[in-house]
Order: C-alpha cells, then sequence, then structure tokens
C-alpha cells in the first residue's frame, strides 16, 4: 500500500522509507507492526493512519500546505528595466515594468501578483508622450487582502503629457490600492501654455488629455498618499484648454465605480483635480475624498450625471481638504469657472440618493473668475439629496455666486464659517433649505432668488450692507428687518464675531455659547458623516446640553487663574 507524507508547500512523496512514523517504544511496537488502515480521502489522496495519529490533523496540515503553495507572491519589485537577477525580489533586482501589464504574470503562483501583493514602483518610470494605460491592473484583490501598487520613496512615473487611460488604469477590477508611500510622484513633464515652463524644461505639448489615475467600473479602491501635479502647468488667461470635460484630471472616476476612496493626497497643476461622472446603467456609488491638499487647479472635488437616468448613491463624503489658489487658471470668456466642491445633477430622471455631506474643509484664494466654493447644482426632473454642509472655513473672494450656490433648495448649512461670500440660493419648489450656527462676514448674508427656506437662526452675520439680505427676491436692508418680515433669525447676531487668525472665536467672543444644540442632528449619525457636526472642525466634542458655539471652531474659553493666597506663614518642626 502506498503510504503518504506531508511536508512542506503541499509536495507528496510516495515512499515507504520517508512515511512518518512515531518514535518507537515497547508500547507501541505492536501497533506499529499492525496494517495501516485506510482513513479516506484528502484531496484525492488516500490518507492512513496508525494508532494516535489523527487524521483530522493531517488535513488541516493537508489545507494549510496548499494554501501556502497557492498563495501569491508577498512583495514584487519593478523598475523602468529589469535590474540584478531580474526576480523581482528587490528594487535592486527589479522586474521591468511590463511584468505587471501582463496577464500571465498575475494570478495565485508564489511569484504571481494577486490577492494580498504589493507591488513596489522603483525609481524613475518614464513613458512615451501620451501613454495611455501606462501601469494597467491585470486582476483584483479580495477582501481583506488588496493588490497594492506602491510608490517607493522617491518614485516617480512621468510622461512628457498621458493619454486617455492615463499612468494608471483599473478597469472592472475590485479590492485594489493605489499607495504614494512616503512621496510618490505622478507628473507630466512637457505639457502646458505655450511659452511656459514645465518640470522636463520649456512647455512642448498643449494637450487637455489623460490623467494621472483612471478608474472605470471599479469596486472597494483606496487611492492614498500621492502626488499628482504638473499633468498641465496653466500661466496664461488666454490659455482656454478643453473648457468641456476639463480635462487633464489628476483622478478620473468614470461610470460603475463604488467604495472609492481618494485621501491624503496633493494634487496641483492639473485642470480638474478629481473628477466623478456617471451615466445610465452605470451608478456610482459610496465615494469618500478626504484629507487631501489641493492647489493651482480650475476645479477641485467634483462631478456628476453624463447622461438621463444616471445614477448616484451615498454616501458621499467630502471632508478635510484644503483647496486654494485657484488664479493660474484664470482664463478669457470665464470658461474655467472655479469651483472647489461641485457635484450636478441636470439630466432628466437622473437621481442622487443621500447622504450627501460636505465638511471640515478650508478654501481659499480662488482666483478672479471663481463661481462658488461649494456648489449644489440640480435640475428641474432629477432627486436630489438633502446636502449638509458643516464645520467649513470659507473665504469666497471675489466669486461671483458666493460662498455657497445651491440649486437644488435641499442644502442644510451648519456651524460654518464664512469669512467672505453669500449663502446664495437660486432654485428649488420644496424648501428643506437649514442654515443655523453659521458665521458670515458677507455684505449680503443671503441671496435668494426663488428659493426659500424652512429654518434660518442662531446665525452670526456680520459686515452688513444694503440690501443685507435678498429673500424671494426682497430686499432688506437689516438684520432686523429680515426678521420682521420673515420671521427668520430671531436669535442671530450682528456683532463682529472676533474671530482668531486660524477663524477661532477668542475668549469673550459673542458667538461663544450662543448658538442651537444641534446634538439631536448629529448624535445617531455616521462618522465619518453628519456624525461629525458632534465635534468642531479640530475634533474637539461639541456639548451635548446646552448651547453651541457658532461658527466651525469651538470658542476659546476664558479661564480665571486664582490668585495666590497671602498672609501665610511658614513653620518648621
Amino acid at each position: 500500500m502506498t503510504n503518504v507524507r506531508m511536508v512542506p508547500l503541499g509536495r507528496v512523496y510516495h515512499n515507504e522509507a520517508m512515511m512518518i512514523r512515531p518514535q518507537r517504544t515497547a508500547a507501541s511496537q505492536d501497533a506499529i507492526r499492525k496494517p495501516y488502515r485506510f482513513a479516506g480521502w484528502a484531496g484525492g489522496l488516500r490518507v492512513p493512519f496508525f494508532k494516535g495519529f489523527r487524521p483530522a490533523v493531517a488535513l488541516a496540515i493537508m489545507a494549510l500546505g496548499c494554501r501556502i503553495a497557492s498563495a501569491s507572491a508577498a512583495n514584487i519589485y519593478i523598475a523602468q528595466n529589469a535590474a540584478g537577477t531580474a526576480n523581482g525580489s528587490t528594487c535592486a533586482n527589479a522586474y521591468a515594468v511590463a511584468f505587471f501589464n501582463t496577464a500571465a504574470n498575475w494570478g495565485s503562483g508564489s511569484t504571481q501578483i494577486g490577492p494580498g501583493t504589493t507591488v513596489h514602483v522603483c525609481g524613475t518610470l518614464t513613458a512615451s508622450a501620451g501613454a495611455s494605460g501606462y501601469l494597467t491592473f491585470q486582476g483584483s484583490g479580495v477582501s481583506g487582502s488588496p493588490v497594492t501598487l506602491k510608490l517607493e520613496a522617491g518614485a516617480i512615473v512621468q510622461a512628457p503629457y498621458w493619454g486617455a487611460n492615463g499612468a494608471i488604469y483599473a478597469s472592472g477590477k475590485s479590492y485594489i490600492t493605489i499607495d504614494g508611500g512616503t512621496n510618490g510622484l505622478i507628473q507630466a513633464t512637457l505639457n502646458g501654455t505655450s511659452g511656459g515652463t514645465c518640470p522636463g524644461g520649456a512647455c512642448q505639448y498643449q494637450q487637455g488629455i489623460g490623467e494621472a489615475i483612471y478608474l472605470t467600473g471599479c469596486n472597494t479602491v483606496e487611492i492614498k498618499n500621492l502626488t499628482i501635479g504638473d499633468l498641465y502647468d496653466h500661466t496664461s488667461i488666454s490659455d482656454t484648454i478643453d473648457p468641456g470635460l476639463h480635462n487633464p484630471w489628476g483622478i478620473g472616476l468614470w461610470g460603475g465605480d463604488s467604495n472609492i476612496t481618494v485621501d491624503n493626497n496633493t494634487i496641483h497643476d492639473v485642470n480638474w483635480a478629481v473628477f466623478v461622472e456617471t451615466s445610465s446603467g452605470s451608478p456610482l456609488s459610496n465615494l469618500d475624498f478626504h484629507s487631501n491638499q489641493i492647489y493651482n487647479v480650475s476645479l477641485g472635488i467634483g462631478g456628476g450625471d453624463g447622461s438621463a437616468s444616471a445614477t448616484i448613491t451615498g454616501p458621499v463624503n467630502i471632508y478635510n481638504n484644503v483647496i486654494h489658489d485657484m488664479a493660474k487658471w484664470d482664463a478669457n470668456g470665464d470658461v474655467n469657472h472655479h469651483d472647489a466642491v461641485y457635484i450636478w445633477l441636470t439630466n432628466s430622471s437622473s437621481s442622487f440618493t443621500g447622504p450627501y455631506n460636505v465638511y471640515n474643509n478650508q478654501i481659499y484664494n480662488l482666483g478672479t473668475t471663481c463661481s462658488t466654493p461649494i456648489y449644489f447644482d440640480s435640475g428641474a426632473s432629477t432627486t436630489y439629496p438633502a446636502a449638509s454642509a458643516f464645520n467649513n472655513v470659507i473665504d469666497a473672494g471675489t466669486c461671483g455666486d458666493g460662498a455657497f450656490y445651491d440649486k437644488s433648495g435641499k442644502m442644510h448649512l451648519y456651524n460654518n464659517t464664512i469669512l467672505v461670500g453669500t449663502i446664495n440660493s437660486q432654485g428649488g419648489s420644496s424648501p428643506v433649505q437649514m442654515l443655523e450656527n453659521n458665521i458670515s462676514g458677507a455684505t449680503e448674508g443671503l441671496l435668494f432668488g426663488s428659493a426659500s427656506a424652512s429654518a434660518s437662526d442662531y446665525n452670526n452675520w456680520y459686515n452688513l450692507n444694503n440690501p443685507a439680505f435678498t429673500y424671494n427676491n426682497t430686499s432688506y436692508s437689516s438684520l432686523a428687518a429680515f426678521h420682521a418680515a420673515t420671521g427668520f433669525e430671531a436669535h442671530s447676531i450682528p456683532s463682529t464675531p472676533s474671530l482668531s487668525s486660524s477663524s477661532i472665536p477668542n475668549s469673550g467672543s459673542p458667538v461663544i455659547g450662543t448658538g442651537i444644540n444641534l446634538t439631536t442632528i448629529c448624535s445617531s449619525q455616521p462618522n465619518p458623516g453628519l456624525g461629525a457636526l458632534c465635534y468642531d472642525k479640530a475634533g474637539n466634542a461639541r456639548p451635548a446640553t446646552g448651547g453651541w458655539d457658532m461658527g466651525a471652531y469651538n470658542g476659546q474659553q476664558s479661564t480665571t487663574t486664582p490668585a495666590p493666597p497671602t498672609s501665610l506663614t511658614a513653620t518648621v518642626k
């Protein structure tokens, strides 16, 4: 009878001399002489056993060996060209970049890319002009074991300009991570305004195409820790490159993507930093954009429906981002009307079901041809969610549409600090707009055309001019006049809020403790999400009872230090 020995990596030796035997003792000698009995089948192998040997243990060992044998590589290293022994074990022995793009190198083999594999990008990878999908994912990870593409310290992926599918591309893939590591960079080197300077020298190309990362139909993806820069260096107001889709994009998500997280990236000198669009039959869902630094762009984070009957399903959370300095993308004819956050739904029968939250962002210096920092855009025959914006600190500067521009009639604004810029609403047939606990330094607090609100109170309005408010196309010269006519703003104050240079209310500020307590709105909500309203922009808890401070930050509480005692004497014993 053939006997089986369990060995590492699932190998099986058919050799009587090599079979496993217990240590021989007098008590066991007789048992060992007895014939082995057949215990059953395990993966097609007949498994014998002897007295004291447990088949269940053998099966477990064999299963472990099979798993080890079928696991993909833990780490694979790639570079521009093959290096050293070219076995992918280190950067010094890296595979050539083509290894990543070859489907035969993806799978469950011990030298293949598969679930749990981290592919390390080493050194500088330089693609040809217009390269498209230069690094293309050929497979997926699984829950808990994504495939990770990680740029090693100092790694750069670059081309003179990128083509339609960009530097990194994935279509229909799941459970993948794109990680910039310490300082990984994706850039174009020669694309920008004619006569301008690009990272590779004088700008030679004026290509309104391409992106650093392009995903379509993907599920459960994280893009993090990258620097994406100089995809197009725009330096002239006469340069009106691609006023349609506003290419190049830093990151493009196009239809059918779900469970996407974009976090802790720096994106600069691109037309649109993060672009999202969907169409009928390719829904978007569960999008999370947070902790990104975005500057020298025309548009920040945004997207919407590209056709009728498109669908977006929340949660969509945009938070903790810093978006600033868009003047480089000013252009003649207002073709680059800058927005920091812009979600639209304008095609017939399209729907966006929430929740949708924009919070804890800092937005400033949006240039001359800016529209608005935060834009909620909805058509008449679409379904748009109640969008909550809170804890944002905004300086809208000269933006023509104010600090917030709403065409859905469903914005909820809580605890924002608006240094400059009105609150502008020009649509919405069902008033569900709520404005509470905001600080606004706009010369015109509200600019409501045909729109109306369901609640507006406990706000701080300062620097008001005449008109101070416009509501349903009627203007009011002061806060008192607006309250008398509408009943709104009964508890609001017109005082200067006394803010620090960091927009934190100073001790003694009139906005401290004079807001309404909104704990009932946020206490049972998820965080990330509306649950974050129970904390200020810095993460400090707001009180469960009593009045809240207005604005994005809790105020500096005054403290009284007790005077030292006097007339004391010391007795030494």
